[in-house]
């Protein structure tokens, strides 16, 4: 008699040799940048819980400055539910699950030698609950901050276009990440309880935490363990960068670099990965900026509020088009 489980689980810990964690962090950054940049947003990986009016160094994941004292008639909507957020990136197994999904087939072929372990071709990166705390009354709220408050300095630098590339928090994601695969189990009623104790193990599952259903077992790994900032809008952005890379990617090149960072994201982080990244950086040319992708997006003039640069540039910038370049730039760059 053969067992199908369906099992949901969260992985808690990750072992993995050290290139295969770097190619697969670097697979996570470009998912995550390909899910929040078209909405104008770009993520945090690092810091836990942005605040609005907060400065932040966005190329080196760092808060520089928060007072609050600096906002006296700032009023904050509290975070709220996004219910409609369906967004998810598809990626790697690997990338998803770890070093682990590897070793999972072995160890069950050592109870049973007939029983298989089958893993989806790829697994997903879904981002739940999404909430979202917005400044009451838009971002010009955040923007009458007192200036002339010695505390308040540091704000004033990263709006002006000095070059520092901070930004100030305009509007805060938070959620919870979490990667998500297929994975099938055959074998005898024998050998179905010893499995069941390997995969508990290997994915530190509750007891709980598994039920039958169907033909399916679904494994899961939660990135972020907890809600925290998943990703922040700034306040000011320069619309002539993000419309000069929407014109470079415009056509059969942003197409091209689309697919190819599909590809990179589903690919094995494990080996090859020199080929993987090679069409992404013949694609990218002298548009790759592994330090200042981000950074480019924040200094110089002009610098612009959302509103302002949606309603005077229009169809010039394409947020999706951005959201490739970061991607690819996050996945053959170094970090």
């Amino acid at each position: 008699m053969n067992l199908r489980f369906f099992v949901a689980c969260v992985l808690l810990s990750v072992s993995c040799a050290t290139t295969t964690v770097a190619n697969t962090e670097r697979q996570y950054r470009a998912a995550m940048t390909k899910i929040f940049v078209p909405r104008s947003a770009f993520p945090m990986f690092s810091l836990n819980t942005a605040r609005l009016g907060e400065v932040v160094d966005i190329t080196n994941q760092l808060s520089v400055h928060y007072a609050r004292v600096c906002y006296p008639n700032l009023k904050e909507s509290g975070f709220r539910r996004i219910d409609d957020f369906q967004d998810r990136s598809e990626i790697s197994v690997v990338a998803a699950l770890g070093i682990e999904a590897q070793l999972l087939s072995k160890e069950v072929a050592a109870i049973d030698a007939n029983a298989r372990v089958e893993f989806g071709s790829s697994a997903y990166l879904a981002l739940m609950p999404i909430s979202t705390n917005d400044p009451i009354g838009g971002a010009y709220t955040i923007l009458d901050f007192d200036y002339m408050n010695n505390e308040c300095a540091e704000i004033l630098r990263a709006l002006s276009a000095n070059g520092s590339g901070n930004i100030v928090v305009g509007r805060v994601f938070h959620g919870t990440a979490l990667f998500t695969s297929q994975l099938s189990i055959n074998a005898s009623a024998s050998a179905s309880v010893k499995i069941g104790e390997i995969i508990r193990k290997r994915y530190m599952i509750p007891d709980g935490d598994v039920s039958v259903d169907g033909s399916y077992m679904t494994v899961g790994r939660v990135q972020t363990p907890g809600e925290r900032t998943l990703a922040v809008v700034p306040l000011l952005m320069n619309p002539e960068e993000l419309a000069a890379i929407t014109a470079f990617l415009r056509g059969d090149r942003g197409a091209a670099l689309d697919i190819a960072v599909r590809d990179a994201l589903k690919a094995d982080g494990a080996s090859n990965w020199d080929q993987v990244v090679l069409p992404l950086l013949e694609l990218l040319g002298a548009e790759q900026n592994c330090e200042g992708w981000v950074r480019r997006f924040f200094s110089g003039e002009p610098l612009e509020t959302l509103d302002t640069i949606r309603e005077q540039y229009g169809e010039r910038i394409d947020m999706g088009l951005v959201a490739t370049y970061g991607a690819a730039n996050e996945l053959a760059c170094d970090f």
